[in-house]
């Protein structure tokens, strides 16, 4: 018997109804695996600092639980003379979950783990461990206490310790960071501070240092701290020999103990591969205008000779901080947007243009006038920040600094500073152009003794060197190459301005004030006490990691203030590289 065919019309009608029933299902299949991991929606940690150093660290995560894996863990390393003890988990509104102490088994189900902690030791030092209990909406609140957490140093006391893991199975979506000495405020200019291994920013809010993402994190991801305290705000049980700076230096450097950053390694040598790229087109290039340099060449040696430059009393460069900032590009010393940024906000406060008034949120800045003789482009963008009121308060630094065209004029007018004042060293005499065919590379590449033109720093020039660096050596040195004299405010209140630029501000006024109060009272940059100097400098910060701030991250100094490190801390103790579920 012939088999019976289905009608065109019935063939679409079984495929409409497969498609409705396949494609919904399709669909949560399709979900199913978003939906079934483990989500850390928020990451709050608290850090309440105590005053003998020891530190108590509060964590609550805001977690949506999925049935995969049983535990919850923290993995802690590195400790050295820190000694963890107290820890805690609970339920937020719950009881304590029972702590089984370092008798923890990992090898149990869920539910055998449900409502309970404890401590698994390993090679490498501890993990915080505790049941992740039933699937759903969960918040988390786990806490411990660190011994020895702030560390006295020669100079400075402080720490450098790992708060989030790298290799989160769960990173956060979103992370705040808050470190606090209870019923004791963090004053202006107490603190320095850093954050590594976000994208975020870290400062100061009223009297504690809070840091915050601006982007979830991933699990390359880590969230170091790095504080620095005047002597006087603590007094640590453990001591250390040495001084602070080479903590900074470490951190700074971004090199961990016991990880190949293979990443960091690939980049480096990508680096290397542009930059010599960019010089061999740079010579083959013919008939290439020589343009301001950012670098003139200088003899040989010259950079150690700096080093070592012998006091010079007279503020350099006629008093040019444009021209000064672009020859520290030349030297040993850094030089940092941000404290050409501070440099000119005390000029401007010195001058009348910038008034610190109180605002809701604290010390605000009033942009009075229309325009400065000096650094106009950045007063124009203060002024359009500010907004109709003229007050310039420190929350409004992060919204003007979202704005790309912002930081591309930010970025436009640091060029113009560092071009304007290598033209005005140019213009007196400081270097030329020569002609010369002694470089060995342009030789190989362009044929024997082929001409070239290239800047050299003249004989003037060196001089005029010798006495920024020497001008630097003496502000450093101030009260130790001083003998008490008359105060004289104005001269000391231009010095103030040049030791901002240098990166040395609050430190050559915590001295100034502690020989000379009667300097405090007088200077219109010091204020009542000597706060207002590290106040001015702290907003003149914000605003530079605002309009400093790049897509993808970057490594922008947050010592006063401001951004976090897409990457370093190295050297820090505490933390690991796992945790999550498991």
């Amino acid at each position: 018997m012939a088999r019976r065919r289905c009608p065109p019309c019935a063939m679409g009608a079984v495929k409409g109804l497969l498609l409705r029933l396949l494609l919904p299902l399709l669909a949560l299949l399709a979900l199913a695996p978003a939906s079934a991991a483990t989500e850390l929606r928020e990451l709050d940690v608290r850090v309440l600092l105590n005053d003998d150093g020891s530190a108590r660290i509060v964590q609550t995560w805001n977690a949506r639980v999925s049935d995969e894996g049983t535990e919850f863990f923290i993995e802690q390393g590195n400790l050295g003379d820190m000694e963890l003890s107290d820890f805690s988990v609970r339920e937020l509104g719950g009881p304590p979950y029972v702590n089984e102490g370092t008798r923890w088994r990992t090898d149990r189900s869920a539910a055998e783990k449900a409502g309970r902690c404890g401590i698994v030791r390993t090679r490498g030092g501890l993990e915080l461990c505790w049941g992740r209990g039933p699937a759903g909406p969960r918040t988390f609140v786990v806490s411990w206490t660190f011994s020895n957490f702030v560390k006295a140093y020669d100079d400075y006391d402080g720490f450098n310790v790992r708060l989030v893991n790298s290799g989160l199975s769960t990173p956060p979506r979103s992370l705040r960071i808050t470190i606090e000495k209870p019923g004791r405020p963090f004053a202006s200019g107490e603190v320095d501070l850093w954050a590594f291994g976000f994208r975020g920013t870290i400062r100061p809010e009223g009297g504690k240092i809070v840091a915050r993402s601006d982007a979830p994190l991933s699990a390359s991801n880590y969230a170091t701290v790095m504080l620095r305290f005047a002597k006087g705000v603590f007094n640590p049980s453990s001591v250390v020999r040495g001084r602070f700076e080479a903590v900074e230096k470490r951190a700074l450097e971004g090199t961990e103990d016991g990880e190949e950053d293979w990443d960091g390694i690939v980049a480096f040598l990508i680096c290397i591969l542009v930059a010599l790229y960019h010089v061999v087109l740079g010579f083959v290039r013919k008939g290439r205008r020589a343009r301001s340099p950012r670098f003139p060449h200088l003899p040989d040696g010259f950079g150690r000779t700096l080093r070592g430059a012998p006091y010079f009393r007279e503020i350099p460069c006629g008093g040019d901080l444009s021209e000064s900032w672009a020859l520290l590009g030349a030297t040993p010393f850094a030089a940092r947007a941000k404290d050409l940024v501070g440099a000119y906000f005390l000029r401007w406060v010195q001058h009348g243009a910038l008034e610190p008034v109180t605002g809701a949120s604290g010390t605000a800045l009033h942009v009075r006038g229309r325009a400065v003789p000096v650094g106009g482009g950045l007063f124009a963008m203060l002024r359009e920040a500010a907004g109709p009121d003229g007050i310039l308060q420190r929350e409004e630094f992060p919204r003007w600094g979202r704005n790309e065209a912002n930081r591309r004029a930010f970025g436009a007018w640091l060029e113009a500073e560092r071009a304007a004042g290598m033209e005005r060293f140019r213009a007196r005499g400081g270097w030329e152009l020569r002609t010369t065919t002694s470089f060995w590379v342009r030789r190989f590449l362009l044929g024997p003794r082929r001409p070239f033109s290239a800047p050299f720093v003249t004989s003037s020039g060196e001089q005029t060197l010798l006495e920024l660096a020497g001008f630097r050596r003496y502000l450093q040195d101030f009260t130790l190459v001083n003998e008490r004299r008359v105060v004289e405010v104005e001269l000391w209140n231009d010095y103030l301005v040049f030791a901002a630029l240098f990166g040395i501000g609050k430190e050559l006024l915590r001295e100034l004030v502690g020989l000379y109060p009667e300097f405090a009272a007088r200077s219109v940059l010091a204020g009542a006490g000597g706060t207002l100097l590290p106040t001015v400098l702290d907003l003149s910060d914000s605003l530079t990691v605002s309009l400093s701030r790049r897509s993808g991250g970057g490594r922008y100094d947050s010592r006063s203030g401001g951004r976090s490190f897409g990457g370093g801390g190295g050297g820090s103790s505490g933390g690991g590289s796992r945790g999550g579920v498991r």
